[in-house]
């Protein structure tokens, strides 16, 4: 203030900071600091009549923000929460954050006034990103970030994933993208199941041999077979699951000898067969020998007691073998709805003298009230060309009534055949589905398993290109009376890459798979367990998998099909092997 005229400036003492400088008419000092620091200088200002006024000033020049947070930032887990303040230093008041390039990953967002990254993670993948800061003079800086999400945690098998009730046993626990740590770590097995000691289904501790491997010790407490259950490992905020990771079986059966048969002529001999399971619990069977007429086998029942107690054989009948009878019944049963028997023998009937018959399929029904079953002779064979021969498997019905079975021997080539016997107002009929001819198999020993739309799957002891046996379909006519269609599933080469010798038939698993076993081959030349899986698409091939090579020492040779169940286990039985040599039973887990 003061003087006259107009004022004129100009720095006396010193100068001003790097990057300003004073306009002389105005008075305006601007720019853009180029260094920090509080730097000190005089003005002075002059008037028209050169009266000059001078004054001494300071000046801060704050640092330039600077985001000091390194990058890559530290990485996150898809499901788990994450946080991670980014810093900076410099500049001037409030700091403002935002995204200036890129994206964060999916489900996370920055807190524009704390510099919070933080949310739950949804996806896996490395992001690129630029974080800007700006301070209350908006003067900003920037700087580029890498932020891995890894996928989320996972328990990928559990190994046994079962045990049975009233049991104690040790589970590995193996899993991907984990971080399990001693002390620190835990796991639940679902109710029922005490893990190191917890409460039963609560978490409990487990023994971490890597971050990705750890041992429970598990208590089963409960008595009943469960459906399959979550297994669950936690480690502080990380979590993984694996559904349907375990199940509880019933407690470890006792064995009972339900009856000790003592030959001929009062009792059968020699079971070749499993029994089946009739009203009351009632069981029923055959044995290949003994009977009072000729040592030909009979059928029995063994009714369970009313209350403790042993159970009660009889003998429902006795074969008589050629030329009035069958004889060696080896075949499974199958009932109707009326508690009428099926089944076939091996020898017997009316054809083949040298060779005591060619085998018969019959029925035998039970008394209407009190009083002897009674047997019919469904179907007598009368071997090659026209007729199969030797039924070793029994039969398979189906919805509508119709009998399914093998021989192992006759038809055209005498390699064997597929057959059908249907009832037409009490006549039954028997019709030759499909005769082997050695190249596409030869000598069914099991029966044939239905599924859908009818189709018959089988197996052949014998045949194929390499002779070790096959499996084929036969699908039915499109019209009635038309001829079946047959296909070769697979051709069994043998040993070492494959088994060989298949005695017994399929079962079905999930999505249309097939398992088998076969009696010889494998790698070490015992028998395997193998699948069978549909093609993706019409028209392609079959896959098939060894899922098991025996060695001797758990079991040989295994001769019966397998059972399977709800949850995909497999059970089954070998001929020779095992501690003794003299067989196994076994399960194959998926």
């Amino acid at each position: 203030t003061g003087g006259s005229g107009t004022y004129t400036w100009a720095v006396s003492v010193g100068s001003l900071p790097g990057g300003l400088t004073l306009n002389a008419t105005t008075g305006l000092i601007s720019g853009q600091p180029t260094a920090a620091g509080t730097p000190s200088f005089t003005i002075q200002v002059t008037d028209s009549n050169q009266a000059t006024a001078a004054k001494a000033f300071s000046v801060t020049i704050d640092a330039a923000p600077t985001i000091t947070t390194p990058s890559p930032l530290p990485a996150g887990q898809v499901g788990i929460d994450y946080s991670e303040t980014l810093t900076a230093t410099g500049g001037s008041g409030q700091y403002t954050w935002s995204v200036s390039a890129g994206s964060l990953p999916a489900g996370l967002s920055l807190n524009s006034g704390t510099g919070l990254i933080g949310g739950l993670p949804t996806t896996a993948a490395t992001f690129n990103f630029t974080i800007q800061v700006t301070d209350s003079n908006q003067a900003t800086a920037s700087q580029a970030f890498v932020l891995t999400i890894n996928p989320a945690a996972q328990i990928t098998t559990v190994s046994p994933n079962w045990g049975n009730a009233g049991k104690t046993l040790q589970a590995t626990i193996t899993g991907a993208n984990t971080n399990f740590v001693q002390a620190t770590t835990t796991a639940s097995f679902g109710p029922g199941v005490s893990v190191g000691g917890a409460a039963d289904g609560q978490p409990g501790p487990v023994t971490v041999n890597s971050p990705t491997s750890a041992t429970a010790e598990l208590a089963i407490s409960i008595t009943a077979t469960t459906g399959p259950q979550t297994v669950t490992v936690a480690t502080g905020m990380q979590q993984a699951s694996l559904v349907n990771g375990f199940t509880i079986y019933s407690a470890v059966p006792t064995l009972t000898v339900l009856h000790s048969f003592a030959g001929a002529p009062s009792d059968g001999a020699n079971l070749k067969r499993g029994v089946l399971i009739g009203s009351g619990g009632a069981l029923y069977g055959a044995t290949v020998f003994g009977g009072s007429l000729s040592n030909n086998g009979i059928v029995y029942s063994l009714t369970p007691p009313s209350g403790g107690g042993s159970w009660t054989e009889a003998v429902l009948h006795d074969f008589a073998g050629f030329p009035t009878d069958g004889a060696e019944p080896d075949g499974d049963f199958v009932s109707d709805n009326s508690g009428v028997l099926y089944s076939t023998t091996s020898i017997g009937g009316s054809y083949n003298s040298a060779q005591k018959g060619l085998g018969t399929a019959f029925s035998l029904a039970p008394p209407s009230g009190g009083g002897s079953w009674t047997e019919t002779l469904l179907h007598q064979f009368s071997g090659s060309p026209a007729d199969g021969a030797n039924p070793y498997a029994g039969m398979v019905m189906d919805n509508n009534g119709v009998f399914y079975g093998t021989t192992f021997n006759g038809g055209a080539s005498s390699d064997g055949s597929v057959f059908s016997l249907t009832n037409s107002g009490g006549t039954w009929t028997e019709t030759v589905l499909h005769s082997f001819s050695g190249s596409d198999g030869a000598n069914p020993h099991a029966s044939v398993l239905i599924g859908a739309g009818g189709v018959l799957y089988g197996t052949t002891y014998y045949g194929g290109t390499s002779s070790d046996g096959t499996v084929f379909t036969l699908t039915p006519p499109g019209t009635p009376g038309g001829a079946w269609t047959f296909a070769l599933l697979h051709t069994f080469t043998g040993p070492p890459g494959d088994g060989g010798s298949p005695r017994a038939g399929l079962v079905f698993g999930a999505s249309g798979v097939l398992y088998g076993v076969c009696a010889n081959g494998g790698s070490s030349s015992f028998g395997t367990v193998y699948s069978l899986t549909p093609p993706a698409s019409q028209g392609g091939s079959w896959t098939e998998t060894i899922l098991h090579n025996f060695i001797s020492s758990d079991g040989a040779n295994p001769y019966a099909t397998l059972v399977i169940d709800g949850s995909g286990l497999l059970y089954g039985t070998t001929y020779n092997g095992g501690s003794a040599n003299v067989g196994t039973v076994f399960t194959v887990t998926p």
